[in-house]
């Protein structure tokens, strides 16, 4: 039935137990703005499809898919949406490496992978978002697994208004520090990168950035002399240690509580009514 619709701006088939989607009736909504299928049973499989197809929707703005079974999201689906602003995968089991997301629209505004099993978020991921997405203004990455920060944060847009890292079980950055404001926050950790780690990473960022350098944008590195954590066979430049860092209790909504109390209510990003907690303050998406 929604073949018959193709002039819909605007899909919303959450809380149902979808499993599979229409793929080819959905691709033939060319004009497609906002797609929220939160609080549903999609897994992995469900978006590879989409990410398959040539040509998906160019006008896309909201693309929720929280609160479903997802445990990574394909990279080639991200190329393929050059108008993202709002992207929400927040509560699913996504653990995979973020490395491979080199490319991110540079439309995008909002990206939530809040309450999932993340490990690792590598260097290039937080670099391409440094020299691609200058307008980005919220990235959530609170109660996740991540052991370290890494520095490459401290190079994040002035854009940035809502930076969450709460809840993982790093030690390096106090809790008190995660709770101010996402400028502080970003200060605070490049104040830890030394001289030529920043200068290194600088120089990445410019290398993304060069259209000529565009195809290379996945096999830049860095090379630094701060310090280093290692998660597998990668590396990645985190925050050192502080010794006085009192242990962290995970944080959700901003308050002590258990993953579960989470599954109440599905996020809604990009809907004014909601008001996450950013830096102690209450702001808007």
């Amino acid at each position: 039935w929604i073949a018959t619709l193709p002039h819909l701006i605007s899909i919303h088939l959450d809380n149902n137990q979808i499993q599979k989607l229409p793929v080819d009736p959905l691709i033939k909504i060319k004009n497609l703005e906002e797609l929220r299928l939160f609080r549903n049973h999609l897994q992995d499989s469900a978006l590879q499809q989409l990410g398959c197809r040539d040509s998906l929707w160019k006008n896309l703005n909201i693309l929720d898919v929280s609160l479903n079974r997802l445990t990574k999201f394909p990279k080639e689906l991200l190329s393929k949406l050059p108008n993202l602003r709002v992207l929400n995968l927040s509560s699913n089991k996504i653990a995979a490496d973020l490395e491979d997301w080199n490319s991110p629209p540079s439309s995008l505004e909002v990206l939530d992978l809040s309450d999932n099993q993340i490990v690792e978020i590598g260097q290039r991921f937080i670099l391409s978002l440094v020299a691609h997405c200058l307008e980005l203004k919220t990235l959530l990455l609170g109660n996740n697994c991540l052991p370290s920060i890494p520095l490459e944060i401290g190079l994040l847009p002035a854009s940035l208004n809502c930076l969450d890292l709460r809840g993982n079980p790093q030690r390096a950055v106090r809790y008190s520090v995660l709770e101010r404001s996402a400028s502080e926050q970003v200060k605070f950790i490049q104040n830890r990168m030394s001289p030529d780690h920043l200068a290194s990473a600088k120089l990445v960022v410019q290398e993304m950035s060069s259209p000529r350098n565009s195809t290379d944008k996945g096999n830049a590195s860095i090379s630094c002399n701060g310090p280093t954590s290692s998660t597998g066979n990668s590396t990645t430049s985190s925050v050192a240690p502080n010794i006085e860092d009192e242990k962290i209790k995970p944080t959700y909504g901003g308050q002590e509580g258990s993953l579960e109390d989470t599954q109440k209510a599905p996020p809604n990003i990009g809907d004014e009514k909601i008001k996450p907690t950013c830096g102690g303050q209450e702001g808007s998406l």
